[in-house]
């Protein structure tokens, strides 16, 4: 079932989008727009700007891959999926 999920969100979402999921995934708790950024820029070696990864995320959001957590001072994201 893994799988099938995988190669059905993989259809959907570009290498990035999937990505940035990944990481999320891997999180016991929602992220800030800082954090992801940074990951995203280590683990890739790229140097994404604030607005490239602001697309991405809205796109997530737009499309319900993500949703964002309001009760702290600043935006925080977390997946409205399960990878399983």
């Amino acid at each position: 079932l893994h799988f099938v999920v995988f190669n059905y969100f993989s259809k959907y979402l570009l290498t990035n989008e999937l990505f940035i999921l990944e990481f999320l995934w891997a999180q016991d708790e929602p992220q800030g727009f800082s954090s992801i950024l940074q990951y995203y820029n280590e683990k890739t070696k790229k140097d994404w700007k604030k607005q490239t990864m602001s697309t991405y995320l809205t796109r997530l959001q737009k499309a319900g891959f993500l949703k964002t957590d309001h009760s702290d001072t600043r935006k925080r994201y977390y997946p409205a999926i399960s990878r399983e």
